[in-house]
């Protein structure tokens, strides 16, 4: 299936397409994303001043923008969060060991995993009353394996919207403190919630925590290619780890000057940046919650950019959808539970409410046939 999705698109076969999730060419965002465009062209930044933590300067924008929960010498830049996987799991482990991950969660964590020769344990999300829980039971048996060295999370998930609640990061915490295991905590979404609750893990300081987030989630700006990592926890367990990733950053140095250099102007201008995403987010949002959907069940969208819909015969769907031009991801490729597709909310209003349309017209004709 997913060679064919590929297929259709090269082809130029979709018509509608509920996967996109480039926040970048909207005409809404034309003219913000050129004075973006322009805080790249510095005259500071035709100076190359190499630093494994990436610039001073802007480690202490950040340290500014996030209330000062970890100090500047305790950020390091990177290119992007994928990349700060990479390295934390290098910093963290040794091939052969453990990562655990929920599920379903990011798709590209696998990979990144296995590219260090690391071995995946599974610990679910459940949906109870329409909404996500961690099974903290099945967690603490993952947490307690002896080759265990990291649990990763992404809060808010992708395509979950899922997010710690006030029980569940209590719980976490004390069980990644109790058995040694570092937390890193992806935070890319955490711009876009709508229901309260969410907390940031940046600054937790019982276990050894590293919360990422970076420009392309967080400012709409994917091609400016520019993540963070923010550790805290224990004095000891911090300086150590600041220190190898360090050097194992000095083997890259792959934070681009001119984006660091435009950090701080992008703060200014950032509301600019995100008011369109949300605007969209909102409006797609609403016309999601207030469908009226038959023989679906659409889950709520908490978070994030994605919504599921649990429905039967996934594979068949998803195939008589794209026969008709209509691209939707099919479940499977984010380990759901259960058979359901996930559609993209950031599309064009109008387009999204008539590719909802058209999965339920073929929906309601598979429940007659």
């Amino acid at each position: 299936m997913v060679v064919r999705m590929e297929k259709e698109r090269l082809e130029g076969n979709i018509r509608i397409d509920l996967t996109g999730t480039d926040p970048t060419g909207w005409v809404e965002r034309k003219e913000i994303e050129q004075t973006a465009l322009e805080l790249l062209c510095q005259v500071s930044s035709n100076r190359y001043c190499p630093d494994p933590h990436g610039l001073w300067s802007v480690r202490k924008v950040l340290a500014k923008q996030f209330g000062n929960l970890v100090p500047p010498e305790n950020w390091f830049l990177c290119a992007s969060t994928s990349e700060a996987y990479s390295l934390l799991f290098t910093l963290l482990c040794d091939p052969g060991d453990e990562v655990v991950l929920h599920r379903p969660s990011y798709p590209l964590l696998d990979d990144l995993a296995r590219h260090g020769g690391l071995n995946l344990i599974d610990t679910p999300l459940r949906v109870q009353g329409g909404l996500w829980v961690l099974d903290i039971g099945q967690l603490e048996r993952a947490l307690a394996r002896p080759r265990v060295r990291v649990f990763s999370l992404v809060q808010p998930g992708n395509p979950t919207g899922w997010f710690l609640s006030p029980a569940e990061r209590s719980k976490v915490v004390a069980l990644c403190s109790k058995h040694h295991v570092a937390l890193i905590s992806d935070e890319v979404f955490a711009e876009y919630t709508y229901v309260p609750g969410f907390q940031s893990l940046l600054g937790e300081s019982r276990c050894l925590t590293i919360t990422l987030s970076g420009l392309s989630k967080g400012f709409g700006l994917p091609g400016f290619k520019l993540g963070w990592m923010g550790l805290s926890g224990g004095l000891e367990e911090v300086s150590e780890a600041r220190e190898r990733l360090e050097r194992l950053n000095d083997s890259l140095l792959s934070a681009s000057t001119p984006v660091q250099n435009a950090l701080a102007g992008l703060w200014e201008i950032k509301a600019d940046l995100l008011n369109p995403l949300k605007d969209r987010l909102e409006t797609n949002r609403s016309t999601w919650a207030n469908f009226p959907w038959v023989g679906v069940q659409a889950l709520p969208v908490n978070a994030g950019w994605m919504g599921i819909l649990k429905l039967e015969h996934e594979e068949t769907v998803c195939h008589k959808l794209f026969d008709q031009g209509i691209l939707v991801q099919p479940g499977f490729l984010f380990d759901l539970p259960w058979d359901g597709v996930v559609v993209s909310l950031m599309g064009d209003p109008v387009v999204f409410r008539e590719g909802l349309q058209l999965l339920q017209d073929l929906v309601v004709s598979l429940l007659r046939s």
